[in-house]
């Protein structure tokens, strides 16, 4: 299953079968279900360590180069990343967090920027921005430096400036079934992945939407897209999460290879939840939730590394 919207955020603790039936939280050094990964144009790749509610960082050669964050509400602090985005300078974050520790607080989504140090601005997002109970799974920057925002609920992308501010919807009208759990801009087009519409949808400068149709089996739940424009002929890989594997075609659907991760076990089947590529494409990052890492690989499989503790 993927994480639900019900989730307890930021307070989930792996569970140690001992006598006492205590609980145990997972080592410091250790992911714990990551659930986003992106590539910074210099190479750096941030992981959204979910369950320990920060942002943990690598080298492209794999070298560790730190976390940031910690549970709470205020600076510095996440509650529940749902979605992130490279930036040239970092990356932005949307957090999904009530607005105070009062019982039933309102849920809202406060968009952080963040570099390598520390946290440089943050935006909530209010009613003019998103409708109630949204909740943002997919996040890409626009050429603009506008985000564009997958809402899940509803089923729609919302364009807002760096700041927040609201700027409209993007594409077509709401379609609360298509459940957009990924959003990724490559060139003029941005590739949506409608995970419960079993496909993945590019839309082109004025609104015009085409479906992606791999020409061989259709996608089952995917939860992720990227595209590779820096080699010839271009490129797409998919998170293909409900056949547990990652499939990559030409951008005409043509297929050029599939793979399926080894889980790490019997009992930790590979939850493929999100992928990034570096800006080679020499390199896919793919996030293996239940597994508590990111493999990285070659475009055909396979595994150069594992960044998963330090």
């Amino acid at each position: 299953m993927l994480p639900q919207s019900g989730t307890e955020p930021g307070r989930l603790l792996l569970l140690c079968a001992v006598a006492a039936a205590t609980a145990c939280a997972t080592p410091a050094e250790h992911l714990a279900r990551p659930n986003r990964v992106v590539v910074a144009a210099d190479g750096t790749v941030w992981v959204s360590d979910f369950q320990n509610d920060r942002l943990v960082r690598w080298g492209a050669d794999g070298t560790f180069l730190g976390t940031w964050g910690r549970n709470g509400l205020g600076r510095g602090e996440l509650w529940r990343v749902t979605s992130m985005v490279a930036t040239p300078t970092g990356v932005v974050v949307a957090n999904l967090r009530p607005v105070s520790d009062a019982s039933g607080a309102e849920v809202v989504t406060e968009l952080k920027s963040v570099d390598a140090a520390q946290e440089v601005g943050s935006a909530v997002l209010d009613g003019r921005s998103l409708a109630s109970g949204a909740r943002i799974d997919g996040l890409s920057l626009l050429g603009n430096g506008h985000l564009v925002l997958a809402d899940s609920t509803h089923g729609e992308l919302v364009e807002v400036a760096a700041d927040g501010r609201h700027i409209g919807r993007f594409g077509g009208i709401p379609r609360p079934d298509a459940e957009p759990y990924g959003v990724t801009v490559s060139g003029e087009d941005v590739w949506v992945v409608e995970r419960d519409r079993h496909r993945v949808t590019v839309i082109s400068p004025g609104g015009r939407e085409r479906t992606f149709t791999p020409r061989d089996e259709p996608l089952r739940f995917p939860t992720a897209v990227a595209v590779c424009t820096a080699t010839e002929p271009a490129w797409v890989a998919v998170a293909d999460h409900g056949n547990h594997k990652v499939r990559r075609f030409l951008l005409d659907g043509t297929p050029l290879s599939a793979f399926a991760p080894h889980p790490v076990g019997p009992d930790q089947p590979v939850q493929l939840l999100d992928l990034a590529l570096s800006a080679d494409c020499g390199a896919l990052y793919l996030v293996d939730s239940k597994g508590d890492r990111v493999l990285v690989t070659d475009p055909n499989g396979s595994v150069l590394r594992t960044l998963q503790s330090w």
